[in-house]
């Protein structure tokens, strides 16, 4: 018995082996992540100040191991994404802290040290008013022309700016630009932010009949059932005074002279759109889903909490994810210990295939 046991679990072992071998393919080839959006009753007020029980909690940091993140800072700070809809808005809000002192400023037109708008704390977000699984949306392999020219999406920057820029923007203000689409340009989202130092809060609200694009024409509604693609960058430190994000002409992402790329700066993100090297993996968006009426009990197993801050705030125009932990007991003796051991395995297996980063 104890010998049959034996080449079973050894069997499985080998298995597990080929198996984490085959799932080491492209990064093009993507396990879109999945968010179920719920419906409110009370729409959320854009102020910049994100109050208890305001917003349905879609997921949190650290909590969410299937976040990305680049950095070491990030590895030690709490960041919460929120998001909601009813008939007529969809609602976006995002709270992190961030390091001390507060940057954030947009200087990068005439100035000698470029100080980009996502070159210290800020949100950035891109938005697919469509099923990001098509086969139209591109993956890594797309240049920034080609989703520039592309019409796939919106993407637009947040920040809650820290000194005044002349010609751009004052200090301590609301601030937000494109980078595709015209969402903030065209006047078609209200939004607002707010930071007291060591958290930042980010909001905004984007009415359902913009939620279109070139490729996907009929805007979505918001109805249970209505599917869109999103990711988003939080960036965390400022890496404007970095001397080779400057030799770089502000940007970070530096590559020596044998193509390797390093990152200064530390980020967070949702899915597997922004975490590509120097690109944009539209087909890794997550897929969110608009669900029904959130009655505040959205998983049981997940645990409620909130985190309090007082922002200074200014405007244009919380459950926490809890993921539950145990240590493992030590397999029994004799041959309930090998059928143990042969399930550990299969389980061991399952994670091998399912674990995406971390």
């Amino acid at each position: 018995m104890k010998k049959a046991l034996s080449l079973i679990v050894a069997l499985v072992m080998v298995f597990a082996c080929f198996a984490s071998l085959a799932v080491s393919v492209s990064a093009d080839e993507v396990d879109n992540r999945e968010f179920t959006v719920y419906m409110v009753t009370t729409a959320p007020t854009i102020d910049g100040i994100i109050d208890d029980g305001e917003y349905p909690l879609v997921t949190s940091w650290p909590d969410d191991t299937d976040m990305a993140y680049r950095g070491d800072y990030v590895q030690n700070i709490e960041a919460y994404f929120y998001m909601c809809y009813d008939a007529d808005y969809l609602y976006y809000a995002v709270k992190t802290e961030c390091d001390a002192p507060h940057v954030a400023m947009k200087d990068d037109a005439t100035a000698e040290v470029k100080h980009y708008v996502f070159n210290a704390h800020h949100l950035m977000s891109l938005i697919i008013p469509d099923d990001p699984t098509k086969d139209i949306y591109p993956d890594s392999s797309a240049t920034w022309s080609d989703l520039y020219n592309g019409g796939f999406c919106y993407e637009w920057t947040m920040i809650y700016t820290s000194e005044a820029v002349a010609g751009v923007h004052e200090a301590n203000e609301t601030f937000a630009t494109d980078h595709f689409g015209n969402l903030i340009a065209g006047g078609n989202a209200t939004y607002a932010t707010g930071s007291d130092g060591d958290w930042d809060t980010y909001e905004i609200k984007i009415p359902w009949g913009v939620m279109s694009s070139s490729k996907q024409t009929t805007p979505l509604t918001g109805t249970e059932g209505t599917v869109f693609g999103m990711d988003f960058t939080i960036g965390l430190t400022n890496i404007n005074e970095i001397q080779a994000v400057i030799d770089n002409d502000g940007y970070d992402a530096v590559e020596d002279d044998a193509g390797n790329v390093t990152y200064y700066g530390n980020y967070l993100y949702l899915a597997d759109c922004y975490p590509t090297t120097a690109g944009k993996a539209l087909n890794g968006c997550a897929i969110m889903i608009l669900g029904g009426e959130y009655t505040n009990i959205i998983d049981t197993s997940e645990d409620e909490s909130s985190v309090e801050t007082s922002v200074e705030t200014s405007a244009e125009t919380s459950t926490e994810t809890s993921a539950e932990t145990s240590e493992p007991t030590a397999p029994p003796t004799g041959d309930t210990g090998f059928v143990a051991l042969a399930i550990i395995s299969v389980i061991a297996l399952a994670g091998v295939v399912v674990i995406k980063r971390k």
